[in-house]
């Protein structure tokens, strides 16, 4: 039989351990959450970018930006290479823009088709983000 009223020592021990594994199950849950989402802005953020570069040349435009003479089935031509600052991404920012014309310009019907391709390039490890399409002019 009990004398005093209230807790042991042993329940008490077993409820501060019992609470302190619940806090640190809900800060991991809640900081691998945060980190998941800061990821996810910085490639939606990348994505935005690659996209947006892409539409500056084939946004329903004439291929002007194709040189003469350069028209042998597999050839490539940069468009765009650079190296960029951008909010919400992490440094260093690459992004390109290639063309190219994988079936030649004379092509069965002679029109030729471009596929256009951007890449933005983010962050320490690399991280790599791709939009393309195929244009014809």
């Amino acid at each position: 039989m009990r004398d005093s009223e209230g807790f042991t020592i042993v329940e008490v021990l077993v409820a501060v351990i019992i609470s302190v594994l619940l806090i640190i199950g809900i800060y991991s849950a809640v900081s691998g959450s945060l980190r998941i989402s800061a990821g996810n802005t910085q490639r939606n953020s990348a994505s935005n970018l690659a996209y947006a570069n892409l539409r500056n040349f084939a946004n329903g435009r004439d291929a002007t930006w194709w040189p003469a003479g350069a028209c042998t089935t597999g050839s490539t031509v940069q468009l765009m290479n650079s190296t960029v600052s951008v909010p919400n991404i992490p440094s260093p920012v690459t992004q390109t823009v290639t063309a190219s014309v994988p079936y030649g310009c004379n092509s069965p019907t002679n029109i030729a088709v471009y596929k256009l391709e951007s890449v933005v390039t983010y962050g320490p490890k690399n991280i790599e983000v791709r939009h393309a399409t195929f244009t014809m002019p």
